[in-house]
């Protein structure tokens, strides 16, 4: 919108892509509110010069990054004689908030008055805070002969709450062609714009400028209230044109009542919906339509398909896979059970819902795959759901943690090889934490997602690494916002992990060089010279005048060295690789500040994920940790893993024991995902040294155990230690 042209665009389509999401068109999982909405407010006006910079930070700034914005324009002062749209019921709502300058916002009311350069930012941190209340339509209709609307809300606490919480309703339209000042600031080359396309203009508060109380005392977590809405369309008086219905949307929003209204009385969520509902429309929501767990435990995904048109439907629903071969899949209804690619068909009323549990069953095989629920309806309903599995045992984790589909460049780059891996986004893999050793390499891929790694994050990952695991971490201002005073999301904790886990040292933030070069003789990156770090990628160019950067970092300790260099100052660093040590347990890291999908051709790509693959799976070398010393207690890896079972000693387990403690009893054994003992491999008293065991995939009766992950236990007087082995058919 920085031109003419763009301001004086057609009806804008961005509110297509919502409408799209309640026609059950689009992958039902947008749905869910487990994302919070922020809400930015702005007063602006026809006669205003400046308003249309307003407009151009919304769309270009706010809504580009957080699509899922609700954009509210309030056109003001209230009754302003030279303000056609001004005077709608509820217009006290301007100086309620407190606007007195033009164009100036307020984010989720929570900020306070802001001008529009920081409107982005703020949006960005209240994107990243979860919603504490769910709100749902469960009906509405519209009568255009009396121009009446009624609406029925469910309101849901999503934890305990505390105060008065009250809603409003809003009737917003988009589209509007009426004539606006601008100057040559916005508009170069122009001051009045005849054609000028107005949208998030707020035409009228359908229950005032306040609304109305949902709760007020004690709002206990998971108590729904309802509330009905009933609204007269008004008729604004000239020279504002008429309202047009079709061109209509309504925004609910909670808030908690306080003073002063635009810095303390948080908006909890904010939902929006086509105005006049169509009478076959239908969506489906899930509460986690994602899951990592062991291939031999079955798993089961929650959908509800739900009828939001005004009258009663009936839906063809069936399941199809996605999956290795040897998974299982089926649905049930309330009519029974229906293997994938059967058929079951279900009547549902305007409003009302039926819950579908979709069933996967990896049946021991390790692999990744996805269920696709399909529902069609004979008036042109269509729609998916797809859920995914993810199990234990899989060699490589992509973790994608952020949203802009930056992992397609990684699985691109993995299907040009072998590797056998699974790709899940990162609030999946919180709940599973403690199990993620089941994996031998995490590839976790912030791209340029804000904040880069929150606590739990971090917490998640030190305890991956601290376990053994192996770990690549690349992204967008990693070691500015972990390490640096001045970011918002520094903590004296975040740099203790960026010290003591990446093994980083922090050094600056505003690196926007386009280019990296290859250290001589390092293992990953020997050789590659210019590999382009943001230009000619498009939307995954790194924008330094966005404030996002390639950061210049150094090891902080032994244990980590370089691995790049910026191309144009060949002593300043963007990576590092380091090895982690936690008691006798080693682990991996090679941190990059820049991300992978930012690099320029599919071979540099390549080429990058092949060595960190290489040199994290690499066993140790002498001359890098003391591991193999004879006063050194140590479980090795065991080599081939995964290996084929029913081979004699197909895989073999080598260890060390220390000389400072003379021939003590030592303990080799087999555990499953259980913590079960399948097989004793050594049993004795040894003398201290390098030893060695084999495996065969059999347990103590020599039956020959499943395909899937198992554990080699090692136990020599007060040490132990613990490997991962991987078991193939």
């Amino acid at each position: 919108m920085g031109n003419s042209k763009q301001l004086t665009r057609p009806p804008i389509a961005r509110f297509a892509l919502v409408l799209m999401l309640w026609t059950g068109v689009t992958v039902a999982p947008l749905l869910s509110q487990n994302k919070r909405n922020p809400v930015l407010e702005f007063s602006t006006g026809t006669w205003c010069q400046w308003c249309p910079c307003g407009d151009q930070v919304a769309l270009e700034e706010v809504l580009r990054n957080y699509p899922n914005t609700i954009v509210l324009a309030y056109h003001g002062p209230a009754n302003y004689a030279s303000e056609p749209f001004s005077r709608f019921a509820g217009n006290t709502v301007i100086s309620s908030l407190g606007f007195n300058a033009y164009p100036t916002g307020i984010i989720d009311r929570v900020t306070g008055i802001i001008s529009r350069s920081i409107w982005q930012s703020w949006t960005a941190n209240r994107a990243a805070i979860a919603p504490t209340v769910n709100i749902e339509k469960v009906y509405s209709s519209y009568n255009p002969g009396t121009r009446e609307y009624i609406a029925t809300f469910d309101f849901t606490a999503l934890q305990n709450l505390s105060g008065e919480f009250r809603f409003n309703a809003l009737l917003v339209e988009d589209g509007i062609v009426y004539g606006q000042t601008s100057n040559n600031t916005c508009t170069p080359g122009q001051t009045y714009l005849p054609n000028y396309v107005h949208d998030w203009l707020v035409r009228d508060m359908m229950n005032g400028a306040l609304g109305e109380v949902i709760n007020s005392g004690a709002w206990n977590a998971n108590q729904t209230i309802r509330k009905t809405l009933r609204y007269t369309v008004p008729i604004p008086p000239a020279p504002a044109p008429d309202i047009v219905p079709d061109s209509c949307r309504v925004v609910v929003k909670v808030y908690k009542n306080g003073a002063p209204l635009n810095s303390n009385a948080e908006i909890q969520q904010a939902e929006q919906w086509p105005f006049i509902s169509e009478a076959y429309v239908a969506a489906t929501s899930i509460d986690h339509d994602e899951l990592i767990y062991p291939a031999s435990t079955p798993v089961y995904y929650q959908v509800r398909l739900k009828n939001m048109g005004a009258l009663a439907d009936s839906y063809m629903v069936s399941l199809r896979s996605a999956s290795p071969q040897g998974w299982a899949h089926s649905f049930h209804t309330p009519h029974g059970r229906f293997e994938a690619g059967q058929t079951d068909v279900l009547s549902v009323n305007p409003g009302d819902s039926v819950r579908i549990t979709i069933e996967m069953n990896a049946n021991g095989i390790v692999g990744s795959g996805k269920a696709l629920l399909d529902y069609t309806s004979p008036h042109f309903v269509a729609g998916t759901a797809e859920v995914r599995l993810v199990t234990f045992g899989m060699k490589t984790l992509v973790v994608d943690d952020e949203s802009d589909g930056h992992e397609s460049y990684m699985k691109a780059s993995l299907e040009r090889t072998s590797e056998v891996y699974g790709v899940v986004r990162s609030k999946t893999v919180l709940p599973f934490a403690t199990q993620l050793h089941n994996f031998e390499s995490i590839l976790w891929m912030c791209a340029a997602t804000l904040p880069t790694l929150d606590s739990t994050e971090q917490k998640t990952l030190s305890n991956f690494l601290d376990s053994g695991g192996r770990l690549y971490l690349s992204g967008v201002d990693i070691a500015y916002e972990l390490a640096d005073p001045s970011s918002p999301h520094y903590t004296a904790k975040s740099l203790a992990f960026f010290t003591k886990y990446l093994h980083a040292a922090y050094i600056k933030r505003d690196y926007n060089s386009v280019a990296v070069s290859g250290i001589a003789n390092d293992p990953i990156s020997h050789g590659m010279l210019a590999i382009g770090i943001a230009s000619g990628n498009g939307a995954r160019t790194i924008n330094p005048s966005a404030g996002r950067f390639a950061n210049q970092i150094a090891p902080a300790d032994a244990n980590a060295a370089s691995v790049f260099s910026y191309y144009q100052w060949p002593n300043d660093y963007p990576a590092i690789r380091a090895l982690h040590t936690n008691g006798n347990v080693l682990g991996r890291v090679v941190f990059m500040t820049f991300g992978f999908e930012t690099l320029n051709r599919d071979v540099e790509r390549d080429t990058l994920l092949a060595r960190v693959l290489s040199w994290l799976r690499s066993p140790t070398a002498v001359a890098e940790s003391p591991a193999d010393a004879p006063n050194t207690f140590a479980l090795h890896p065991n080599y081939p893993n995964p290996f084929s079972r029913n081979i004699e000693a197909a895989t073999r387990l080598s260890y060390t024991l220390p000389s400072s403690e003379q021939n003590r009893h030592v303990s080799l054994v087999i555990l499953n995902q259980l913590g079960q003992q399948v097989k004793v491999l050594v049993n004795q008293t040894q003398a201290p040294g390098r030893h060695e065991a084999g495996w065969d995939g059999r347990d103590e009766q020599g039956r020959l155990l499943s395909s899937g992950v198992y554990f080699s236990r090692l136990k020599y007087g007060r040490h132990q230690a613990m490997s991962k082995i991987v078991v193939l058919r």
